[in-house]
Parts: structure tokens; C-alpha cells; sequence
């Protein structure tokens, strides 16, 4: 029974190193400024983290709600006899952690269980959602989006992902595009809940790989998405 969750992957080093500034919080007149979509490409990697996420739960503290670690919760659920190794605890939020367990069997053992007590605290748990704390909306316009000025060795859907994924979600590359027979205009449609989100330009960086010695640089061009024709 595999219970934990794998690490992130890295990967390659990219050749312009972002420099982190300070965290600090967005205002409201901030937070109201920003776009109110931002669509992400679906990737094998969240595909598989859901997969194992069937078998995750969400807990939170009650009560006076004291501080509770993770070993505690771990601690309370051998006692109620979950198997050392066949779960793992993940501090999260809104909720307090993440329960990940290593079968279906024990994941309904938990959810049947009363509250646990922690720390003289109710432990209440419930099954994980990807759509909690989400929002649905309906991406009813679809456009014919033309991208011109993208260099042949960026001429990948997710470069183009990366240009244009706040504004909407790609549906199909033309077939000219896709086998790279041509390589004048990257040609695509697209699902959108706002045309008029759609960027009409972008500043390209490709970074270089990294030189001997540390050295970075980056290739700095433009790529420009036009909308062609749409329709509802």
C-alpha cells in the first residue's frame, strides 16, 4: 500500500534564474484587478496526483482548536487502528492536513469512525474534493487563434499554453501546425469565457541552456495571437 504522495519533479535548470522578492499580501483593490480566470494546462502529473488522491481525506481541527502536528494525527489514527506506513499526514488549508491513505478500505474505515480526539480536540474528517473551494464557469466562446513570430524550437502546444493560458483552454491544433509541415503561423482553436481576455501579444524569453562555468542568458523575441474568428 502506497500512501505518501510523490515530490514534485524538477525540471531542467533553466538558464535565468527568477529572483524572489519579499512575500507580501495583495490588497483588495489589487486582488480585484486581477484576471478572474487563469487556466492551466491538465498535465499527466495532476492527472496522476488526483488518481491517488481518491483515497485522501481532508481533517480539521474543532473545538478550541489547539495546535496539532502531524505525528499527532498519526499517532490517533493507530490508535483507532490504521497501520503504521499504510497513511500519510500533509499539513494543508483551508483545512488543517491532507490525509492520504493506502487503500479504499481504510479510507472508509476512517470515514466511518466518530470524531477523533487530538490533543483533547475533535479530529473531523471528510473525503477530499477537487472541486472544494472551486468555482465552476462555463467557457462558452470558441475562437481560431493565429501566433505569429514563435521561434521553431519553442513550436510546442505548451509553450503556446504557457502565452496564452490565463485567458482560455486550447480545444485543437490545425494539422499544418501539429505535424510542422507549416511553421509560418502556430493555428489552434480555443475555449474562452472572455474574448477580450485573450493577449494580443507577449514577450517571449527562451532561456539558453546553461553554459560551462554558470554563465546565463536568455533569448528574448515576441510572439503575437491574434483572433481570426470565433463563434458561440
Amino acid at each position: 500500500m502506497v500512501s505518501k504522495l510523490p515530490p514534485m519533479e524538477e525540471g531542467p535548470p533553466l538558464a535565468v534564474v527568477p529572483e524572489w522578492g519579499p512575500v507580501r499580501e495583495a490588497g483588495l483593490e489589487e486582488a480585484a484587478r486581477a484576471p478572474l480566470l487563469y487556466v492551466v494546462r491538465r498535465t499527466a502529473a495532476m492527472c496522476d496526483l488526483e488518481q491517488r488522491l481518491q483515497l485522501a481525506m481532508v481533517a480539521t481541527v474543532g473545538g478550541s482548536r489547539p495546535v496539532v502536528s502531524g505525528e499527532q494525527v498519526l499517532a490517533a489514527l493507530r490508535w483507532r487502528g490504521v497501520p503504521e506506513g499504510a497513511v500519510s499526514v500533509h499539513s494543508f488549508g483551508p483545512e488543517d492536513f491532507l490525509v492520504v491513505f493506502g487503500s479504499r478500505e481504510l479510507r472508509d474505515h476512517v470515514a466511518a469512525m466518530p470524531a477523533v480526539l487530538v490533543a483533547g480536540a475533535p479530529l473531523s474528517f471528510r473525503p477530499w474534493n477537487r472541486q472544494a473551494q472551486a468555482q465552476m464557469v462555463s467557457m462558452r466562446s470558441k475562437v481560431f487563434l493565429v501566433l505569429e513570430g514563435l521561434p521553431p524550437h519553442a513550436w510546442d502546444t505548451g509553450v503556446v499554453e504557457d502565452l496564452l493560458g490565463k485567458s482560455c483552454a486550447i480545444d485543437a491544433v490545425a494539422p499544418e501546425t501539429k505535424d510542422r509541415s507549416d511553421m509560418s503561423l502556430f493555428k489552434l482553436t480555443a475555449w474562452t469565457s472572455d474574448v477580450d481576455a485573450i493577449p494580443v501579444a507577449r514577450k517571449l524569453a527562451v532561456p539558453e541552456p546553461v553554459a560551462a562555468g554558470g554563465a546565463r542568458a536568455a533569448q528574448v523575441g515576441s510572439a503575437a495571437a491574434v483572433v481570426r474568428a470565433g463563434g458561440a
